[in-house]
């Protein structure tokens, strides 16, 4: 059988966290030999990773600004070129992206503004069940499905169903 990556790269290590991790997965020693854990101070640990964030974070931007560098002139160039056609109607497509970038981004703050509020007036779920259980509140049969993106609060559609009908589905 031909080697495996980890084999034929014995200069690949890794933390005794990644050691226990490949253990727990019953990864055979033949690929783990190679991930013997490096004994490191815990400062020195840091101090290598931090600056390796640093250098890939570096790196990073540095290479999206030269990835964006030609496409920014190129536009820079067409806006320039355009910009003198601005005063007789270049303005109508500025003004009326403006307004639809304006529209976008009210109407996106109000759904986090409608979204936290309605996560801070929402019921428990568990204390909800509880009382529901003691209550008395009639069943009707059937299955009711009520989507809610948190599984911990009790969904704004089934308190109007139980407000409007006074009932709750069986399931």
């Amino acid at each position: 059988t031909a080697p495996s990556a980890l084999e034929s790269r014995p200069e690949i290590h890794c933390s005794a966290s990644c050691a226990d991790w490949l253990a727990a997965r019953a990864i055979p020693t033949s690929l783990r030999r190679a991930t013997a854990p490096i004994s490191r101070s815990a400062a020195s640990r840091r101090s290598t990773r931090a600056s390796f964030i640093l250098a890939t974070a570096a790196s990073t931007l540095g290479r999206a600004v030269l990835g964006a560098l030609p496409f920014i002139a190129i536009d820079l160039g067409f806006f320039l070129a355009n910009s003198v056609k601005i005063p007789d109607g270049g303005w109508f497509p500025l003004a009326f992206g403006l307004a639809i970038f304006i529209l976008l981004t009210t109407w996106k703050r109000g759904r986090e503004l409608l979204h936290e509020r309605m996560a801070a007036d929402a019921l428990q779920l568990k204390p909800f069940i509880e009382d529901i259980a003691t209550s008395g509140i009639g069943r009707v049969p059937g299955t009711a499905i009520f989507m809610t993106p948190d599984p911990d609060s009790v969904p704004h559609a089934m308190l109007h169903s139980l407000k409007h009908y006074k009932t709750l589905h069986e399931q």
